[in-house]
């Protein structure tokens, strides 16, 4: 979840290398039950939204070009402004099948075909649904809070005994060993590089383009945004 808020932050990153397109299925399957079936992505872009409007509202009001607006121009900028996240947000969700593929690609990179069968294995199951929605949660609650992350045991309480037995089995098999290898840095740097580098920098020069145009459009002539 971290590592998804960190790419969406970045999203103006420049440099976006092309990336390989050998997939194999267990590696596509692991990444769209984490992105997807888990529902992360959206929660992330909804939690990033909430933590994001405040400052883009202020960056672009004390902004140069816009201290000189008059009252009336100024209020319509900040009301403009207030739905830059949700432009943000839609573009996101968009490219959410190129994001899904960056990560496959990176963990196919990762790991062995039977690696990632069984990680995908588990992880779709019931009871690796209910582990995965549990990790979701505690990183959601803790970036919205700025608190401490709770402790694995933590949130290993949130699950059921049957859960809790059903995931320490799977910690023991290769492909829970290789699922732990590929987790925490690893994990959120993969996430990051797919949003941040893969798949969003061909993107944003369209999106400023079309945010300068509609505060142009509100400012009048002549626009003093910066070219994007």
């Amino acid at each position: 979840m971290r590592s998804i808020l960190i790419g969406l932050i970045a999203l103006a990153a420049s440099c976006a290398p092309a990336f390989a397109q050998t997939i194999n299925p267990g590696a596509q399957r692991f990444a769209h039950i984490v992105l997807v079936d888990t529902g992360m992505f959206e929660q992330a872009i909804g939690a990033a939204k909430e933590q994001l409007g405040p400052s883009f509202r202020q960056g672009y009001q004390n902004a140069p070009w816009a201290t000189g607006l008059d009252a009336d121009k100024r209020a319509k900028v900040g009301a403009y402004v207030d739905t830059i996240p949700d432009l943000l947000s839609a573009a996101l969700m968009e490219a959410l099948p190129e994001i899904e593929t960056a990560v496959a690609t990176a963990y196919s990179r990762e790991l062995k075909p039977q690696e990632a069968d069984q990680i995908a294995n588990y992880l779709g199951s019931e009871d690796g649904l209910a582990f995965l929605k549990a990790a979701t949660g505690v990183a959601l609650s803790t970036y919205k809070s700025g608190g401490r992350r709770p402790s694995s045991a933590e949130m290993m309480a949130t699950l059921t005994p049957k859960q809790q037995a059903s995931l320490n089995a799977f910690a023991r098999t290769p492909g829970g060993r290789a699922f732990t290898r590929v987790g925490g840095n690893k994990a959120r740097t993969i996430m990051r590089d797919a949003i941040a580098k893969d798949v969003m920098p061909a993107k944003v020069p369209a999106l400023r383009a079309r945010i300068r145009t509609d505060l142009c459009a509100i400012i009048g002539d002549p626009c003093l945004v910066p070219m994007p």
